[in-house]
């Protein structure tokens, strides 16, 4: 059977929330796709339920397990690891603990990619506590990525570098709702594994550097579960989130060549700088948050950042 899509989704101890998101995919009106389910250290009781659950999907879902003794690396080495195996000339992702919640996004985002040319194409998401929608959109209060419509495909865009950049500024594109194809992950470099946190938001720098035609679907197809739940996330204090974020905007700004990407990069940058700023003020830690209020500014001077300066410097 030949493959179209890989579908990559990083797992570890979670086999009773992907139950799920695997029956969302096995409902996709797409056919031609793998589902690589990629385990990151699981326990024994969870290895023997992922190995029961392929088995009842059927023949297009796979569960790779780690070595024995082999350490958890992160969500990011594992999609890394799907994407090496994966035999589609198209690689979507999604987390374990989120769901797709449209039959038709896998065949939409194919048929839409095929249509423009597109090597990147990312969908709206809603926000989801239990079976509470909290959020029905993530995007679409966003202009920029609806100015060029795509004749003959319902609430889908064409996106420019610069509108890209406008927008990567401010959100990321999350992997729950995007596909892209293989060949431009090879150019643009796999996730970048040190990064325990925030390596959605250099992935999707590097990827739109790359990209030859983004496209966006202002429709969600994707919820993400907000919900109080032990995740990599919520694992990591805020401390080391902002500098785990800090340093993915630094390897962005490094490695990207656009300028509207390298401008949003260091803007974003400036922001963190800021809120980490703001922690340390809160810590009593005066000299570290001057340092940082300093370094924000001059990064990307802007008039927040000049009467934060400016604040910093009076108490």
């Amino acid at each position: 059977m030949s493959v179209r899509v890989s579908v990559v989704i990083p797992t570890f101890n979670r086999s009773r929330d992907i139950e799920h998101l695997l029956n969302d995919i096995s409902n996709q009106t797409e056919s031609s796709f793998e589902v690589l389910i990629i385990d990151d250290g699981s326990d024994d009781d969870h290895i023997h339920k992922y190995r029961e659950l392929v088995v009842a999907y059927g023949g297009r879902f796979f569960f790779i397990e780690k070595s024995r003794g082999e350490t958890a690396r992160g969500p990011g080495a594992s999609r890394n690891r799907g994407i090496r195996i994966a035999q589609g000339e198209l690689i979507a992702f999604c987390d374990d603990d989120d769901r797709w919640i449209r039959g038709d996004h896998l065949a939409f985002g194919c048929q839409a990619m095929d249509m423009v040319g597109a090597d990147l194409f990312w969908a709206d998401m809603q926000t989801r506590k239990g079976d509470e929608v909290l959020n029905l959109s993530m995007y679409s209060d966003f202009s920029p990525l609806m100015q060029q419509p795509i004749h003959g495909l319902q609430d889908t865009f064409v996106v420019d570098r610069r509108s890209m950049g406008r927008f990567l500024r401010h959100r990321i594109i999350h992997c729950d709702s995007l596909i892209v194809k293989k060949r431009m992950i090879d150019s643009a470099g796999p996730y970048w594994e040190p990064l325990k946190f925030a390596e959605d938001h250099d992935f999707c720098f590097r990827l739109a550097d790359r990209s030859t035609k983004s496209i966006y679907r202002d429709c969600s197809v994707a919820a993400l579960n907000v919900s109080p739940h032990v995740s990599v996330a919520r694992s990591i204090d805020a401390v080391d989130r902002l500098l785990f974020g800090i340093m993915a905007l630094s390897h962005v700004e490094a490695v990207v060549i656009d300028k509207w990407l390298i401008s949003a990069a260091r803007a974003n940058r400036s922001w963190k700088l800021l809120e980490l700023a703001e922690i340390m003020g809160a810590s009593k830690n005066k000299g570290a948050m001057r340092r940082l209020v300093q370094e924000s500014y001059l990064l990307n001077p802007s008039i927040r950042g000049f009467f934060r300066w400016m604040q910093a410097f009076w108490h």
